[in-house]
């Protein structure tokens, strides 16, 4: 499904997110796969300390997004049961 979308980044965002994935490399101990990155990359020696573990942020965050959409169609899906056949919600009287 997401590899049918094309989605595209700002350039401020493409070097947050290069500057995230240098930081990453690097204290991962990715030493040589970091200066590649740096030279494909084009960026500087040295990187902000503000991108120091963002990409892991990040990723929990996604997951963490992830799991809760997965419960909230689970309920949306109940709901429309729900409403398809009638029937009412517990604690809902009426």
């Amino acid at each position: 499904m997401l590899g049918s979308l094309t989605m595209v980044l700002t350039p401020r965002q493409k070097e947050e997110l290069n500057k995230a994935i240098a930081d990453y490399l690097q204290s991962s101990g990715f030493s040589a796969t970091l200066e590649a990155f740096k030279n494909d990359a084009s960026l500087p020696e040295e990187t902000d300390k503000k991108y120091s573990g963002l990409l892991e942020k990040k990723w929990i965050s996604v997951i963490r997004l992830q799991k809760k959409v997965m419960e909230l169609e689970s309920k949306l899906a109940e709901a429309e049961k729900e409403v398809h056949f009638g029937g009412t919600r517990a604690g809902n009287n009426t």
